[in-house]
């Protein structure tokens, strides 16, 4: 295996090709529109916020992970009335944190075996979690 990095170029041409065809469809399956809207109000674009999640399956849970200034923005929005909340066209009772990093700007929030079977979501299996590091100087692919 070489030990050499890739260049932009090569790095551009790689993802351009078969490998990248594979990674877009690995994201396409594995992301969803999150959104919210007050309950108190019939179903409003100019009413609704949202984000998009991309779902994670481990070998011990299912979860999802989106940007945390959308969740905070979404507790924010349930202390003012209630809401409701949709993974794609899923209603959910509410987001599960699991962890929320502020300074990262990410969240993990739990998600049911049966919310991702009504998705007709196909979520990629992380054989591994958590993920280990790679090796300093190797790929990591």
């Amino acid at each position: 295996m070489s030990s050499r990095w890739l260049n932009e170029e090569d790095a551009r041409h790689l993802i351009g090709g078969e490998l990248g065809d594979v990674y877009r469809s690995v994201f396409k399956a594995s992301c969803a529109p999150l959104g919210w809207f007050p309950k108190t109000n019939p179903p409003n674009l100019a009413d609704m916020k949202n984000g998009t999640a991309t779902l994670v399956r481990t070998p011990e849970r299912m979860f999802a992970v989106t940007a945390a200034h959308v969740v905070r923005e979404w507790q924010n929005d349930r202390t003012q009335g209630p809401q409701i909340t949709i993974l794609m066209d899923v209603i959910l009772d509410q987001l599960d944190v699991i962890d929320i990093s502020d300074q990262l700007d990410l969240v993990t929030f739990s998600l049911d075996e049966s919310v991702i079977e009504q998705l007709s979501k196909s979520v990629a299996p992380l054989g591994t979690w958590p993920p280990q590091p790679p090796d300093e100087g190797c790929g990591i692919l």
